[in-house]
């Protein structure tokens, strides 16, 4: 079964918590608002930072908020920088070559199929930003209820 990693999963969580929030916010306050453990948080946030979505500042009144706006962050672009290149199947990764077909590259169709329905997958999320869903989370009319108090912002 296709699906993303966890930490990928919980990178969006976060990327999107912060987005709504608009203001700086520490790794305790995001971890329990995302529902992780706090050392699990702390190393997607460094992922983050070192992926240059996420700025950090130290101190009592420091935390961690988006590097850009959230509509210039993709699902596709969090997804990436956690996961890796995102593949449906082995066979469309760069450098694989294929036991089945030799010398036959790019004549197999089910390495064709695999890679549209990738290439489809991938479109659709570079499509949605942060900020696509920051507006659907704007249209539910239940959203859920976070846990935890938000920190001041001085």
């Amino acid at each position: 079964m296709l699906r993303l990693t966890q930490e990928a999963d919980n990178a969006l969580r976060i990327m999107f918590l912060l987005a709504k929030s608009k203001e700086r916010m520490d790794a305790p306050t995001l971890a329990g608002m995302a529902g992780i453990a706090p050392q699990f948080a702390l190393k997607i946030l460094r992922k983050l930072k070192e992926g240059q979505l996420l700025c950090a500042v130290k101190g009592a009144h420091g935390g961690y908020f988006p590097a850009m706006p959230p509509e210039q962050i993709s699902v596709l672009r969090i997804v990436e920088l956690i996961d890796g290149p995102l593949y449906l199947n082995r066979c469309l990764e760069k450098g694989f070559v294929c036991s089945r077909m030799g010398e036959k590259t790019g004549r197999c169709v089910v390495n064709r199929f695999f890679a549209e329905v990738n290439r489809s997958v991938a479109a659709q999320l570079s499509a949605v930003t942060l900020a696509d869903l920051l507006a659907r989370d704007a249209m539910m009319s239940d959203p859920v209820p976070y846990e935890g108090e938000m920190p001041p912002c001085n």
